[in-house]
């Protein structure tokens, strides 16, 4: 193999042609496979399966699976750290016996100076980074000593690797490569991670070859030469630059940020916003694009995955230009567009789909001037986020131009700055709905700047007028999520409440500087970032990029609709000679804006079942059974309605309408007040109906409902609880007397007592099946990955 193909080096990862030829060939598609969670699942299965079937006796892997030597080589090593590496990185467990018995020969291994020193150095010292025992003595020792001869050998005044430790004397290799160069910062990285004070000088000597050798289109090339400007480069070596100079930026220029001003290198900035721009008017997802020789496009694809997963999550980015690149690569690799070839591209590809695929915790919102004020937050967070929880945890830049379903790739849509800002009324609009679906909103200033309070005070009430900011007390459930604060002084927040959940949080106090700066010493802020995740997901049920609690909507236009109305009430009575609030009564009657009938309708029509429709009524006018087959009523507080719309009601289900009512977010004072309604228009108390068709479907095997926060209900409401009424021979009048209304949105959601996603989406269908007698249920929802 040659070294301008930029794989891990004839003398460490030797020659992939040889192991294409030997391998099986890549399965032909029998169809568009698209990617969902089940198919990801099973091509990471394969890759592991894959990886593990080539494990010698012995616990190593063969760099060359021709090979037939009996004890490891340094190619062998630097083979068998990347598929430790890649294994480890998609769950392996380290103490299993197989894992430990490669890992006991990589960690064992005395690498001396030799042709291929900078790649094994590097793929070591990475691996036992991602290692539980990296803070071992033993361990660290090792992983020390691997980083500080990757320091040492780095070519001066070039700032870049070759195969091995650059001889200061003036012999040997003094002609570097962005392939060993981006491994050689790799196991610095790791090392300086976990404790190692690398000196400031190595970071600006990688700074300095990047900055200097970058094209003039914005690329990397593999070779460069001090003064030799390269015309153009291809996407490894770009994508392998642009994550280098984050960690620059990250380890340089942040970390010695005391007060987060952004004093970072214009050169670095201009040269990864180049690098970007090349990325987006270059991207295929098909392999190494940018190659033009050797049918470029399929050399090192996994390499070239890996790379670009680097940089998406490095820089928040969902999107190169237009393209989704990890759905578009994921695409590729299910359907055969895409071929990695072999034991190493194949351990790449898994690592690209392991990182690339990670939960998203936190959509950072670009609304405009100021949105960026600490652009390396979330990327601190969520970086300590997935150590302390030991999976994956990503973030990205939201932008505001971006569709409403997109919102929903994170459970926490955040926005900082510490200037005056204001958004269009349709972008209001656009988070009203977000936060209506259960997402949650977050907001700091940075600095503490009062222009942002004032800013973000006036987006409040455009999205919850009725609603106050106000200061959360300290029994808030944010603050004992899952962090638990010393002592009684706990970070100052602000919310807003809907009446069921607080889907609005602010800090007046900046928290991003220490997550940019990863100041893990400041353990409350740390803390608060982590219970604010806590809070928003209920309990960190997060959602891999393959699916999302919100579905999208096939465009199926079914022959049959089922309408269902939807009550409103509760109209507040003036206090004293102040007016009545009308925006609060428009919330009472509509908590959460309806959305989980609007998810029930896609839901539906996604399985071929009828359209659902909704439509709002006050019943001052008589509404038609038949029309109307079923009548919503929901709210917080105490039902409240006129005379005549309780005639309309009472005509309405004699009328053989049903009554459906729930108490959103499990609210007493509504169950209540609704019993009383129904004794007074019917003369009947609510009782518990006998086992009816439907109820079955929404339970499990025990006969239980799914519920969620089961500890708040009594026990006695614990089974799947209804109440209701016979009217006219049947049960006209239901009851759910906890929350069925928030758990349609589909969303983890702490605060709402009641049913379970779910199950209330199969309650919910199988009630209108049964009066209706449409079909089929709706489609199950897609599946919550939980900690990715």
């Amino acid at each position: 193999m040659r070294p301008c193909l930029h794989l891990l080096g004839a003398a460490v990862l030797l020659a992939a042609t040889a192991t294409a030829a030997r391998g099986a060939p890549p399965a032909q598609p029998k169809s568009d496979v698209p990617v969902t969670r089940a198919n990801v699942d099973a091509r990471v299965d394969a890759i592991v399966k894959m990886i593990w079937s080539q494990q010698t006796e012995d616990g190593w892997w063969r760099n060359n699976s021709g090979d037939k030597n009996k004890t490891p080589s340094i190619a062998d090593i630097g083979t068998s750290c990347l598929c430790l590496l890649a294994l480890k990185v998609a769950g392996a467990d380290e103490q299993e016996a197989r894992f430990q018995k490669g890992l006991k020969v990589v960690l064992n291994f005395d690498i001396r100076e030799t042709h291929g020193e900078t790649y094994t150095r590097g793929l070591r010292a990475t691996l036992v980074g991602h290692l539980n025992i990296a803070s071992e003595p033993a361990a660290q020792r090792l992983l020390f000593n691997d980083a500080k001869a990757l320091g040492n050998g780095i070519i001066v005044p070039k700032g870049m690797y070759t195969y091995q430790a650059y001889d200061k004397k003036g012999t040997g290799y003094t002609t570097g490569d962005f392939s060993n160069t981006q491994y050689g910062v790799l196991g610095v990285w790791a090392a300086s991670d976990h404790g190692l004070e690398v000196p400031i000088k190595f970071w600006q000597l990688i700074e300095h070859g990047y900055v200097k050798a970058q094209a003039k289109d914005g690329a990397w090339p593999y070779y460069w030469n001090e003064g030799q400007q390269a015309n153009t480069g291809y996407a490894s070596m770009t994508a392998g630059g642009i994550a280098s100079l984050f960690v620059v930026w990250d380890k340089l220029y942040v970390a010695n940020d005391s007060r987060c001003r952004n004093r970072v290198s214009a050169d670095l900035v201009n040269a990864i916003d180049r690098g970007l721009n090349w990325m987006k008017k270059n991207f295929t997802p098909n392999g190494n694009f940018g190659r033009d020789d050797n049918n470029g496009e399929h050399w090192n694809d996994g390499y070239t995955f890996y790379g670009i997963e680097r940089v998406g999550v490095a820089s928040g980015l969902k999107y190169f230009g237009k393209h989704d690149w990890y759905k578009e690569i994921a695409h590729a690799l299910l359907n055969g567009q895409a071929k990695p070839y072999g034991l190493h591209q194949n351990a790449w590809t898994l690592m690209f789909l392991c990182y690339g695929r990670a939960p998203v915790a936190f959509d950072k919102l670009d609304y405009g001037r100021g949105w960026n004020e600490h652009p390396r937050d979330f990327a601190g967070l969520c970086k300590w986020l997935s150590g302390v929880y030991e999976h994956h945890t990503n973030w990205q830049i939201m932008p505001l131009s971006a569709g409403q379903d997109e919102l929903h790739d994170a459970p926490i849509l955040a926005m900082s700055g510490d200037g005056a800002f204001s958004l269009k009324p349709d972008d209001v609009a656009k988070i009203r709905t977000f936060l209506d679906r259960g997402g949650t909103l977050f907001g700091e200033a940075v600095g503490g700047a009062a222009a942002f309070n004032t800013g973000f005070a006036t987006l409040c009430r455009q999205l919850y007028p009725q609603f106050e900011l106000v200061k959360l007390d300290r029994d808030h459930p944010i603050y004992r999520a899952h962090y638990q604060f010393d002592g009684q002084q706990v970070p100052e927040l602000m919310g807003v409440s809907d009446g069921v959940r607080t889907p609005i949080i602010f800090s007046p106090k900046d928290l991003s500087c220490s997550w940019q700066r990863m100041r893990v010493t400041e353990k409350d802020t740390f803390g608060l970032g982590d219970n604010l995740l806590q809070y928003a997901s209920d309990g960190g049920q997060l959602w891999s990029k393959e699916e999302s609690y919100w579905p999208a909507d096939l465009g199926n236009k079914p022959d049959k609709t089922v309408t269902v109305g939807r009550l409103i009430h509760s109209v507040p009575a003036p206090v004293g000679n102040a007016p009545a609030n009308p925006q609060k009564a428009a919330h009472l009657w509509n908590p959460s804006g309806g959305q989980g009938w609007v998810r029930l309708d896609i839901l539906s029509r996604n399985g071929g079942g009828p359209a659902i429709a909704t439509k709002a009524t006050d019943l001052s006018e008589p509404l038609d059974p038949k029309a109307v087959p079923v009548l919503h009523v929901t709210g917080i507080g105490q039902l409240v309605l006129d005379d005549k719309a309780k005639t309309n009601l009472k005509a309405y289900v004699n009328g053989g309408g049903l009554l459906l009512a729930d108490a959103a977010g499990g609210n007493k004072a509504f169950a209540e007040s609704f019993g009383k309604l129904a004794n007074d228009l019917f003369g009947q108390p609510l009782v518990p109906p006998p086992a009816l068709p439907f109820t079955g479907e929404a339970c499990e095997k025990d006969g239980k409902a799914w519920y969620r926060h089961v500890d708040k209900l009594p026990k006695a409401l614990r089974p799947l609880q209804l109440q209701g009424l016979i009217v006219n021979d049947q049960w006209n009048v239901l009851l759910v007397p906890n929350d069925l209304t928030y758990a349609l949105n589909g969303a983890p959601a702490t605060d709402p007592v009641g049913l379970q996603p779910d199950s209330a989406q199969k309650l919910a269908t199988a009630i209108l099946r049964w009066r209706t007698g449409l079909g089929p249920a709706a489609a199950p929802p897609p599946a919550q990955g939980q900690n990715n």
